[in-house]
């Protein structure tokens, strides 16, 4: 009996618990108790991250318990859809699996909803950052959010800008963040930096709010949430031109070669410097991130689970 294949790319976002119930709620109704936006809940994950594609499928049976990593040749023929979160990610997949085109759907990611435009809250952002304006960048030691060029890119901005914003730095230590400066020479911009570690999820929507821009030149990206939570709080994002975050972020986004420190440092002094080609930005992200949302997902999820039954899916033997 065929079952139903959700396709991730490593872990997969937690959403609120409000959007849990919701999935869950859904799932029930028509037969399944998988999760597919709870971390670890997925019927089956195609982890095809980095160069060379792994894949490696995780069933889980109707009561919700992951059962043991099974072999691609074992299951793949008998999966009826295979469900990931974007275009770019589906073509890795035909590409690694050779399976029909018909047999993969994209179906986006959401973002929470406290993700909004909001006031300044200066009482949150000096928690983590002593200014009142400033540069955002999730940053940690996965070699993919390219942490070191933006660095040199940020560098290259203090020594051409009139404003010198100082970088907030997200998720990474300042060990980790000495480390680079001294590889690459650039201890004179440390004081620029601030880097508290990790944030809590509640004050992100207040950070990128204070935030003049976002920074997002990922090498590497499968969707890239961070995106649409920066835009939808009216902060202008300057992003990767590579793997999803073109599709996601759309046509009119700030995109970057990230493989160019002077790329990235040209885009930022663009929106220091242009004050309508920001506000465009800005005008630009509150737009697009309406695309998105965990009740679009849900809701493009259930349409898919109608059609191929979810009673006749995911047998279990007993």
């Amino acid at each position: 009996m065929p079952y139903l294949s959700i396709v991730g790319t490593g872990s997969t976002p937690a959403c609120s618990k409000k959007h849990q119930a919701r999935f869950a709620a859904l799932h029930q109704q028509h037969g399944s108790s998988t999760l597919p936006c709870a971390s670890g809940s997925n019927i089956a994950r195609y982890n095809l991250s980095g160069k060379a594609p792994v894949v490696q499928p995780v069933v889980v049976s109707r009561d919700g318990m992951a059962l043991s990593p099974v072999s691609r040749s074992a299951h793949t023929p008998q999966v009826r859809e295979i469900i990931t979160v974007s275009q770019f990610e589906r073509k890795r997949i035909l590409e690694a699996l050779h399976l029909p085109e018909k047999q993969l759907v994209a179906v986006y990611n959401g973002f929470n909803s406290h993700f909004h435009l909001q006031p300044k809250a200066p009482e949150i952002t000096r928690k983590y950052i002593d200014a009142d304006e400033y540069l955002f960048f999730l940053g940690n030691t996965d070699p993919k959010k390219n942490t070191p060029r933006v660095l040199k890119a940020y560098s290259g901005y203090l020594k051409k800008s009139a404003k010198k914003l100082p970088l907030l730095i997200a998720d990474l230590k300042e060990d980790a963040i000495d480390r680079i400066l001294e590889e690459e020479k650039m201890m004179d911009i440390k004081s620029y930096l601030s880097f508290p570690g990790y944030i809590e999820n509640t004050d992100l929507a207040a950070l990128y709010s204070g935030a003049f821009a976002f920074l997002y030149p990922s090498l590497r990206e499968s969707f890239g949430i961070p995106m649409l939570e920066a835009m939808a709080c009216g902060t202008p994002i300057i992003a990767g031109n590579t793997s999803a975050m073109p599709e996601i972020a759309g046509d009119g986004a700030l995109l970057v070669d990230p493989f160019s420190p002077e790329d990235i440092t040209a885009k930022i002094l663009k929106l220091e410097n242009d004050g309508t080609f920001y506000q465009q930005q800005v005008e630009y992200g509150l737009k697009r991130s309406q695309m998105f949302s965990w009740r679009n997902t849900a809701e493009s999820l259930l349409s898919i689970y109608k059609e191929l039954s979810l009673s006749n899916i995911c047998p279990v033997s007993k």
